[in-house]
């Protein structure tokens, strides 16, 4: 909510409402539209539904999961951390602030090559620009661009390692 607040969003979307456009909020959440809610700590919400959201008064009934859960990382991250020299990774270099989404060059090695010989170990990675024409530019990588890779929450750490395995045999 700091952050619609920060860019003005909040005002823009309590507009809209009142106009009777129809918003869609994808993975804002249901409590955004409400005037408070108790989830981490209690914030102020858009205040468009009467009422405050807190947790559910469930006993000892075994309820499924709703709402956020702090993350912490068990490992600072395996592929910043064994990504071999040969690689130049492009964005940020820790995962403070980072998506798990990964730019990076091997030298001596055009991105296409780079990816058809991980296809061919079956890793799936893209390559070139990825619609980031203005973003590759700016880091001279056009016109091949760079390779992309991302994990996400059913990837394993045995992925991962696999994957710098065959980085570094490259």
């Amino acid at each position: 909510m700091a952050n619609l607040r920060e860019l003005g969003l909040d005002e823009l979307l309590r507009e809209r409402l009142a106009a009777g456009v129809p918003v869609l909020g994808i993975c804002l959440g249901m409590q955004l539209a409400f005037e408070r809610s108790t989830e981490l700590g209690g914030a102020d919400g858009l205040g468009v539904i009467a009422g405050e959201v807190r947790p559910l008064d469930h006993g000892q009934l075994k309820l499924p999961h709703i709402g956020w859960n702090e993350v912490s990382f068990a490992r600072s991250s395996p592929l910043l951390d064994g990504l071999p020299e040969r690689c130049t990774l492009y964005g940020l270099e820790t995962m403070d602030g980072r998506v798990p989404t990964f730019a990076f060059r091997v030298d001596g090695m055009s991105p296409r090559d780079v990816a058809e010989r991980l296809a061919a170990r079956e890793i799936a990675v893209w390559d070139g620009d990825y619609y980031a024409v203005e973003a590759m530019t700016r880091l001279g990588l056009q016109p091949d661009g760079a390779v992309r890779t991302g994990f996400v929450h059913y990837n394993t750490f045995d992925e991962v390692d696999r994957l710098l395995a065959v980085l570094a045999g490259l």
